[in-house]
């Protein structure tokens, strides 16, 4: 059976996975960092967590694209 706790901590990783979600559907990054302010509030420590998910989320497509693109690249070059 979860305690008190571990059931808090579920339900507020839930949360902030929602928004997450949520978050990086809103362009331009103005509007998502409103949105952000928005929904977190107070509440420091999810908005720490959700802005450190989208900044990983955003490194990890620019390197997708970068690979993506070094791939046609390097295709081209060497057919």
């Amino acid at each position: 059976m979860r305690s008190t706790r571990e059931t808090t901590v579920s339900a507020k990783q839930q949360k902030i996975k929602e928004l997450f979600f949520e978050a990086i559907s809103i362009e331009p990054v103005d509007q998502r960092r409103a949105f952000i302010a928005d929904v977190c509030g107070n509440d420091v420590r999810m908005r720490t967590r959700l802005e450190s998910l989208l900044e990983a989320h955003a490194r990890d497509e620019t390197l997708i694209d970068q690979s993506a693109w070094e791939s046609i690249e390097e295709h081209f070059d060497n057919p």
